[in-house]
């Protein structure tokens, strides 16, 4: 809710002084309704306005309630959620959200948008520009919000719960990337060979495989691999190499997300919950294998 002034005035007179009254912007004393409401455009009186006798000495004290004034003394409020804007111009680029409308395109790439500011802020990616710089370590970014959410990292800072496993995060898209892991969702696929990824990051360089002038190969099975570090977590599978130790056990494994996964079966912890019966399991496989069940289920 916005703020809504008030007038507040007192008439000072060499005879008598009057008590402080506190009178409703736009108010018509004799009526119920007020003369303008917000829902529509409306003009707010101000000081220098016939509302107001101007030639009596008067103080004029400006009080927050419920209304927005703008300096045209107009308000703009969208119809379907209510918003207000100081301007035609503003409520017009809102409306986009509701519509759909993708009025601002890129002539880089085609990629469209509904807000200009949108667009500005993507351009940057062809541009290189990174306006953004951490006072601390110099690091630049091409988004306000990246930066705040890189300053965490100095703080420590991580406001931001799973309310599943109670596990903090600096940034509000860390922990959306976070919930993932207990949904089993995979919304980013690749349009060649339609594997599903948890993280826009990993479907990106996945597709390297795909693109790749120089992709990285298993000189063995010549498995490809869009990261060096995948190559070097595959080559294990052909050494029998296996650096990571389970300390309660001893079991040996060739991927630390393996010692992971296994290290749950000694906690107990089963992080991956089945968003329609709330049952959890120890792996994001057994869960997604579940949640198919459901929807076989539901097709007979």
């Amino acid at each position: 809710m916005y703020p809504v002034y008030t007038v507040v005035i007192s008439f000072h007179s060499p005879k008598h002084s009057t008590s402080e009254q506190a009178v409703p912007v736009g108010e018509n004393l004799h009526s119920s309704e007020p003369e303008y409401c917000l829902g529509k455009e409306s003009t707010v009186p101000n000081e220098n306005s016939n509302s107001i006798n101007s030639s009596n000495p008067a103080t004029i004290q400006v009080q927050k309630s419920s209304f927005r004034k703008t300096r045209t003394g107009k308000v703009y409020k969208c119809e379907i959620c209510n918003k207000h804007f100081s301007s035609h111009h503003n409520r017009k680029q809102h409306m986009f959200i509701h519509t759909g409308e993708k009025a601002f395109s890129c002539d880089k790439c085609d990629l469209r948008f509904a807000q200009k500011g949108n667009l500005k802020q993507h351009y940057r990616i062809h541009t290189g520009e990174k306006p953004y710089k951490c006072t601390l370590c110099s690091k630049v970014f091409s988004q306000h919000s990246n930066l705040m959410g890189h300053k965490r990292s100095h703080s420590g800072e991580k406001p931001y719960g799973c309310v599943i496993c109670n596990k903090q995060f600096s940034g509000r898209g860390y922990l959306k990337q976070h919930y993932r892991i207990h949904t089993g969702e995979k919304p980013f696929k690749c349009d060649i060979c339609f594997k599903n990824f948890r993280r826009k990051g990993d479907l990106n360089c996945h597709k390297r495989i795909h693109t790749c002038d120089n992709p990285i190969k298993c000189e063995t099975c010549l498995k490809v691999f869009p990261r060096i570090a995948d190559l070097v977590r595959h080559m294990r599978c052909h050494t029998g190499e296996k650096p990571y130790e389970c300390d309660v056990c001893l079991k040996k494994f060739s991927a630390n997300g393996n010692l992971k996964e296994h290290y749950r079966m000694h906690t107990g912890e089963k992080p991956y919950v089945c968003d329609i019966c709330n049952r959890s399991f120890f792996r994001s496989g057994e869960c997604s294998r579940h949640r198919r069940k459901h929807f076989i289920q539901k097709s007979n």
